[in-house]
């Protein structure tokens, strides 16, 4: 079975809140349960398989030569509604739907429900976050350098952050204020300086479980 036809992410979830679970060291230790009932969840990567399997979203961006192939074996671990991503070299996996989107090149911001703009997997989660439509979103573990809160691979080189991944976020932000849509990165110690900080705790303090 292939995967010849781009989803189209359904806008069901507006103006709830959205967890974005990124990939740095900054969640090491995190309890993401606390996440539960306060908004929409959404990992990536690894944060959908070890930190929040129960997230409504797992989001990856990198195919089989990358993350998807490395984790073939554990993707059961994912269960929560969405398994979602923008990569091309795919194979089927038995019991896990996956929705691929296409990749939005042109746009800092991809207002099409069948693609994604940004050019890592947080700013194409982040993209995902606004295609369902959901205000405020919370970015926890965008550290944007510095490692992993995980080792079970590398993270890119810093320069890699500073040259690509940080000025993508920066035009994917100016777009989302225009939209209306308030971002909040709860790690003030993060190098991504676009969003307003909030402290973690005092997040979690204000946005109440259901």
């Amino acid at each position: 079975m292939g995967f010849p036809a781009a989803w189209q992410v359904p806008r069901e979830w507006a103006g709830e809140p959205a967890f974005i679970l990124g990939g740095g060291a900054s969640l090491k230790g995190f309890d993401a349960s606390r996440l539960i009932g306060r908004g929409r969840i959404i990992a990536v990567n690894d944060a959908g398989l070890d930190l929040a399997p129960f997230a409504d979203v797992l989001y990856f961006a990198d195919g089989m030569s990358r993350w998807f192939g490395w984790n073939l074996d554990r993707l059961h671990l994912f269960r929560g509604r969405y398994c979602v991503t923008r990569a091309v070299d795919l194979v089927t996996v038995e019991a896990v739907t996956i929705r691929r989107l296409w990749r939005d090149k042109a746009s800092a911001l991809s207002r099409d429900p069948t693609k994604l703009a940004g050019l890592c997997s947080g700013s194409n989660a982040l993209n995902l976050a606004y295609l369902f439509g959901c205000n405020p979103i919370y970015l926890l573990g965008f550290d944007m350098g510095g490692g992993h809160w995980h080792d079970n691979h590398k993270a890119p080189a810093r320069d890699r952050y500073q040259a690509d991944f940080i000025p993508a976020l920066e035009r994917m932000g100016g777009e989302l204020a225009v939209e209306g849509v308030d971002v909040i990165n709860c790690n003030p110690a993060s190098a991504l300086k676009c969003f307003p900080f909030a402290d973690l705790e005092t997040v979690l303090a204000n946005v109440r479980a259901a």
